[in-house]
């Protein structure tokens, strides 16, 4: 299930709510989201994410070497993310 804080549009307050970029309001970050949803690139959404453990540890196959990453590592930058479809 996507959460608020997996859409670029979640901008995070605390540790439990944030603001909708879209329209200004409060959201907890749990609850479903919009349709208005945009998944934000993060190491767990990636195709080349695997072995996520029951902590949010895994696998990152995207460079020539295999390293250790956490499911919710922000990608936005990463030169070997790609989306799931």
């Amino acid at each position: 299930m996507n959460k608020h804080s997996d859409c670029e549009n979640f901008c995070a307050i605390d540790a439990a709510k944030g603001i909708c970029r879209l329209n200004g309001e409060f959201v907890l970050i749990d609850t479903a989201v919009c349709t208005e949803f945009e998944e934000l690139p993060k190491c767990g959404n990636c195709q080349c994410f695997t072995q996520n453990d029951k902590d949010g540890m895994g696998s990152c196959s995207g460079f020539k070497k295999e390293y250790w990453s956490a499911a919710e590592n922000r990608a936005v930058s990463c030169e070997g993310y790609v989306g799931r479809c």
